[in-house]
């Protein structure tokens, strides 16, 4: 019958298209592959590289949807202050309202800021160009800038530049451009007007283009800079090498082709003025130019890599900044601190020679009174840092005012506990690592607090020796047992088996004793803390300084508890040396070598005017390097730089291995300073 025919056919499509669904849920489709590249420029309004604009609105189309992340890292070159970055589906839109520069190129810089929607995949180092003049500007200038101290990078440090060097310092007018440095601390600023450059650098921490001494690490350039082409211009290729000529020449046909602007200008501007098509095809087109520019980039990186250090000017040397802390004379205290009770803590911007005056007023609710307080400075090795011993007085509050050269600061501390009463006693220590010395070694102790007056009636200097002592000892011997076979020479003797088969005699023999033997001294105070004490020492030597209570007193007239200090002369043996050959030192310049063992602690320090072998005798089994710095005002340390003295920081060198001193060993190397 019909129907039932009609029926079956129904029940089979529905069979057939159940089974389809489920055959197309198996294999559900993966979803392609990831999408790795960047977003495609479109078009721009203005172009790529407008010439003649005065501000306003520029917007630029995407072929995908992005977004501006970081937008705090988007800065343009020169400067733009008024500006504001909004992005909407594929579209990013930038407003310009600060008065322009006339016949300026202006780069607006998004480093990675400028991703896609979806997979975050920049545009690596995309930048948009315009000029307020007829041409764009084809000169740049590039470089590095590292710490002074240690030569390691600072992220994002601002580098800026002047056409001429600024009048005042600070300074007051802006740069005339901008760039960003790197992690690494490269840099580089691109369409630059032809000229000589002075280069700063500044860790910006307000972001406001201007260095700050004192607060702002800085760099500078000692003379102008001049800048250089963006397309560096071939050289003559090795005459030895067809291979290679042939190859520079193709090379140079290409650059030649970009040296009026870069390739990736006039690819941009000719799109863009060919027309605003933002269909499928379009988008083709941008991707072939590119990859176009692309070959074309590389081989003039590939030139410029090969011949740009050749084609420099023998007077433009590749450009290396410094960063070092400035000051101003009138302006170095940094920090005061509250550090305990009796104890504040002064960090300074610059390195303190000396304290001319320090008052101290304290505070309160009504009145403010000038304290006759004794004080004890206790500097840190780069004289950027003290701590200061004052008495315990009850107030809450002061205000401290240094002068040093003739200026005067003023800062104010809160001191936390100063009511609490005084109870503790001078605690003294070996001022050296460990309990063994050298013969050549001065044994030193230092207080925790300063100390103004000893009592050297209540010192001893105490020497161990060991002598042998006869002695009668009782000793447990057999019944059976003769005299004649007791071991008499033994010091202890065997307990008895049993007190039912034993004896006991009296027998004569000799003990070790250790005695002390007090020897001559004298001590001498170093400083408020330190103190040296010089006796006569041998090789194998165990030696104690003991001081009753009482011998020492610290400027709140607090003694010390009775105290013995031990130490150990060993044997010249157990020690090592090392020699160091240095090379390539400049005629007639001052050098500073040190010995540093571990975290930067100075060991050894020695002057050095002439290449050579230096000598460091006698020293303690450990490891070892070397840093080396050139003493310019021949002071004896390492100095930052000064910009209104025109002073750049002091070169320095860290030499590259690590020696390893062995007991009775002697170590030679070589060092050549380049």
């Amino acid at each position: 019958m019909n129907w039932i025919r009609i029926a079956i056919r129904v029940i089979q499509v529905v069979a057939l298209a159940f089974l389809a669904a489920c055959a197309n849920i198996a294999g559900a489709p993966g979803g392609g592959p990831k999408d790795v590249l960047p977003p495609a420029l479109l078009v721009s309004q203005p172009p790529q590289a407008a010439l003649d604009f005065q501000g306003g609105v520029v917007t630029m189309e995407f072929d995908e949807f992005v977004e501006l992340r970081d937008q705090d890292k988007i800065y343009a070159s020169p400067v733009l202050k008024r500006t504001n970055y909004s992005y909407m589906l594929k579209k990013v839109r930038i407003e310009i309202e600060d008065t322009l520069r006339p016949d300026y190129t202006y780069t607006i810089r998004f480093g990675q800021s400028l991703v896609d929607l979806h997979e975050a995949n920049p545009i690596p180092d995309y930048h948009y160009v315009f000029s307020t003049g007829s041409v764009i500007d084809s000169m740049f200038l590039e470089g590095r800038i590292v710490k002074a101290v240690d030569y390691t990078p600072e992220d994002r440090v601002r580098l800026l530049f002047y056409a001429h060097r600024p009048d005042s310092f600070p300074f007051d007018e802006e740069p005339d451009y901008v760039s960003i440095a790197d992690k690494e601390g490269r840099f580089r600023v691109i369409h630059m007007k032809e000229g000589c450059y002075y280069v700063y650098g500044v860790m910006d921490e307000n972001q406001d283009y201007r260095i700050d001494p004192v607060t702002e690490m800085m760099a500078y350039t000692d003379t102008c800079v001049r800048a250089r082409k963006m397309v560096p211009v071939a050289v003559s290729p090795p005459a030895d090498s067809l291979a290679l000529a042939d190859s520079l020449a193709q090379v140079a046909e290409a650059a030649e082709a970009l040296a009026d602007s870069l390739a990736w200008v006039a690819a941009y501007a000719s799109y863009d003025d060919a027309g605003t098509d933002t269909s499928a095809g379009a988008a083709a087109v941008w991707r072939e130019a590119r990859d176009d520019l692309a070959r074309a980039d590389a081989m003039a990186d590939g030139l410029a890599a090969a011949t740009w250090r050749d084609s420099l000017p023998d007077s433009d040397p590749a450009l290396e900044l410094y960063l070092y802390r400035d000051y101003l004379p009138a302006f170095f205290l940094k920090e005061v601190s509250y550090k305990q009770r009796s104890q504040m803590e002064f960090a300074f911007y610059y390195p303190i020679d000396s304290i001319e005056a320090s008052t101290f007023i304290e505070i309160t609710d009504s009145t403010e009174t000038e304290l006759a307080m004794p004080s004890e400075w206790q500097w840190a090795a780069d004289r950027r840092s003290a701590v200061v011993y004052f008495p315990n007085h009850t107030m809450g509050q002061c205000d401290v005012i240094l002068q040093v050269s003739g200026n005067r600061d003023t800062a104010s501390v809160y001191l936390a506990d100063a009511v609490r009463s005084r109870t503790d006693t001078v605690k003294l220590q070996l001022a050296v690592s460990g309990s063994k010395l050298l013969v050549a070694d001065t044994l030193r102790f230092k207080a925790n607090f300063p100390t103004f007056r000893g009592d050297t009636d209540r010192v001893t200097v105490w020497r161990f020796v060991e002598t042998e002592r006869p002695v009668t000892d009782t000793v447990w011997l057999c019944a059976d047992t003769s005299m004649e076979q007791a071991d008499t020479s033994s010091t202890v003797a065997a307990l008895p088996p049993s007190p039912s088969d034993t004896a006991f005699r009296l027998v004569d023999t000799v003990r070790l004793f250790t005695d002390t033997l007090v020897q001559p001294f004298g001590i001498t105070q170093i400083d408020a803390w330190t103190w040296a004490v010089s006796t006569k020492q041998e090789t194998g030597g165990q030696y104690a300084l003991f001081l009753q209570d009482s011998a020492v007193f610290d400027f709140f007239g607090r003694p010390n508890d009775t105290t013995v200090l031990t130490w150990q002369i060993i044997e010249p043996e157990e020690g090592g040396d090392l020699a160091l050959d240095l090379q390539g030192l400049e005629p007639g310049a001052v050098y500073v070598l040190q010995l540093v063992q571990g975290n930067e602690n100075i060991v050894q320090e020695v002057r050095v005017t002439d290449a050579g072998t230096v000598e460091f005798l006698a020293l303690k089994p450990a490891q070892y390097t070397f840093r080396l710095f050139k003493d310019d005002n021949d002071n004896g340390r390492w100095d930052e730089g000064d910009y209104v003295a025109r002073r750049q920081p002091e070169k320095h060198w860290y030499y590259h291995k690590t020696l390893r001193v062995e007991a009775d060993w002697r170590i030679e190397d070589i060092w050549r300073i380049e």
